[in-house]
């Protein structure tokens, strides 16, 4: 996190396998990881993903195996797998006291200790300006799409107590939403 806070060389995520290719929320993170297993880096600094189908039995079993991973934190990315499965796999980092950090607000609700999430309210803002612009007038077709801008930073302090996991003073003035442990 950098600041003199907690560092952590050693990360993981479950990805589904039924996934083609990654949704939107995660294309960026999913094309990071991709070059970064690719890197001749040090084992310390490898992002292991372990792919999972199926059922809740084998998700259950895929998260259990990720958290017995030497590993520093879970970061999951947002899938199919993840979006449904997330509970279980914070509960399953929470046996192991791993911190899971998400990309969907929800998460934090979940098990999640911070996530780093689309401001949908915020989407809808900056789609109702485009709107506007079509009914002054202008043509759709020169309006250019884009993604959600806004980010919201959200922390669950009673998920980073539980895991032994202090949050940097300034990231904590940052976060949009604290829950309190």
């Amino acid at each position: 996190m950098g600041g003199g806070g907690p560092t952590a060389n050693r990360s993981g995520s479950l990805v589904s396998k039924e996934q083609e290719s990654p949704p939107l929320e995660a294309a960026g993170v999913a094309a990071a990881a991709a070059r970064h297993e690719n890197l001749d880096w040090p084992e310390r600094w490898r992002h292991p993903r372990l792919p999972v189908a199926g059922s809740r039995t084998r998700r259950v079993a895929a998260a259990l195996s990720l958290c017995s991973r030497r590993l520093d934190a879970v970061v999951q990315i947002v899938d199919n797998l993840s979006a449904a499965g997330f509970p279980t796999i914070a509960r399953a980092a929470a046996q192991a006291r791993l911190p899971v950090f998400s990309f969907r607000s929800a998460g934090v609700e979940q098990g999640a200790v911070l996530a780093v999430a689309r401001d949908y309210y915020g989407a809808g803002q900056e789609t109702a300006l485009k709107a506007v612009r079509v009914m002054r007038g202008e043509l759709p077709e020169g309006i250019p799409l884009s993604p959600p801008t806004r980010l919201q930073k959200l922390v669950n302090l009673k998920n980073a107590q539980q895991c032994r996991l202090s949050i940097p003073a300034a990231l904590l003035r940052e976060a949009q939403r604290r829950s309190q442990p």
